[in-house]
């Protein structure tokens, strides 16, 4: 009898000891997926903004970047201070936008870099003269984890750019727009119990089933279109300048293309999630209803009239940019703007097809177009 009860006490400590264990190891996977949980929320925000105090003279530069010293916004920290850089911390699709004017009497080269020297897109204008106009871009990059994307200005007596004390014109500025894990997570975003839902017999009689039917199948749609809709993003350049068909005269850059009906094509894709954009007729189509956010930039050719417009399905103007000052520099012009738009919707950009109107591009990407989606209607 000593014996049974002594067995019996051993046999419930040792169960007691394992149940303790067990909530042990579930609360500590608590913990664990919680951290997860706040450690992917603060990959997935991600977003600096810098500006220039300090004017940079492009022979008298110290460092290959341009180091902007004044810190206005640095979410996640991937904005390097002293080195100039962003550092991506994930796989993702990037949005950088970057602005800036020459100093007095020098020209603006502000090239957007991405690791070694490879050089993305660039802001530029050739007027040497004592007030530049300001000059800006926008791009979607798709990055691998430590991929360093920084500006630069030429190393050369001609070039600067302008900084000033409390409201510069050169501002630096970046976010995290899409990202993989994003999506891989909310796909799997759909209970078990829903699917079981939509795959059980429905039973007519039962008008409390239906609705809940219905309405699980109403989750599932809006779910299932809160994965579409992650993957909506184009950015493309064009390296060559853009004629008129008409045009009569001997063209002054050595890559250019004639058009002739205006509308821009381009040769450079560097982000067409979704594949709704198709470079070689310069469309980008919607997949559906929604409210989607466009820039683009553009190259004023030598001696040429700039017309340069958005475009909607056949021929509906949105926005223009325009410039009638026939000048022998280089130049560009930035436009941007929301449109509310429905599945099938068309846009492209058109330049004024007239022998007094051209774009210029080189290697360096003066005409760039971007867009994706802001929210789904």
């Amino acid at each position: 009898m000593y014996f049974r009860t002594k067995l019996a006490f051993v046999l419930l400590f040792a169960l007691l000891a394992d149940r303790g264990e067990c909530k042990k190891k579930r609360r500590n996977a608590v913990v664990v997926r919680n951290n997860d949980k706040h450690h992917n929320e603060e990959l997935r925000n991600v977003a600096f903004s810098v500006a220039l105090n300090k004017s940079v003279h492009g022979h008298k530069q110290r460092q290959t970047a341009v180091v902007f010293d004044n810190i206005l916004l640095n979410i996640g920290d991937c904005y390097d201070a002293y080195t100039g850089e962003f550092i991506a911390p994930r796989d993702g699709v990037y949005e950088f936008t970057f602005s800036g004017s020459g100093t007095p009497d020098k020209r603006l080269s502000l090239q957007l870099m991405k690791n070694k020297y490879e050089v993305q897109v660039l802001a530029y204008d050739g007027n040497q003269r004592k007030h530049h106009n300001t000059q800006k871009q926008n791009i979607l990059l798709q990055l691998q984890p430590g991929d360093r994307v920084w500006l630069h200005v030429p190393r050369r007596k001609e070039y600067g750019l302008q900084g000033a004390d409390g409201a510069s014109a050169a501002v630096f500025s970046g976010r995290l727009l899409h990202s993989k894990a994003g999506k891989k997570s909310r796909e799997m975003d759909i209970s078990h119990d829903e699917m079981y839902v939509l795959t059980e017999t429905p039973n007519h009689h039962d008008d409390k089933k239906k609705r809940h039917r219905r309405s699980s199948d109403n989750v599932i749609r809006r779910r299932a279109t809160e994965v579409n809709t992650d993957a909506v993003a184009f950015s493309a350049a064009c390296t060559m300048s853009v004629l008129s068909g008409n045009q009569t005269e001997p063209a002054m850059s050595p890559r250019y293309v004639t058009s002739q009906n205006g509308r821009v094509k381009f040769d450079k894709v560097f982000v067409n999630l979704g594949n709704t954009f198709n470079d070689r007729m310069g469309v980008f189509t919607t997949p559906f209803d929604g409210v989607y956010y466009f820039a683009f930039t553009v190259g004023k050719y030598p001696m040429k009239k700039l017309s340069v417009a958005l475009m909607k399905n056949d021929d509906e103007f949105q926005v223009l940019i325009y410039n009638e000052n026939e000048t022998q520099f280089r130049e560009m012009q930035s436009q941007s703007v929301m449109l509310q738009l429905v599945a099938g919707d068309r846009v492209y950009l058109k330049s004024y097809n007239d022998a007094e109107y051209a774009l210029y591009s080189n290697l360096g990407n003066y005409i760039t177009f971007t867009g994706y989606l802001v929210f789904a209607t």
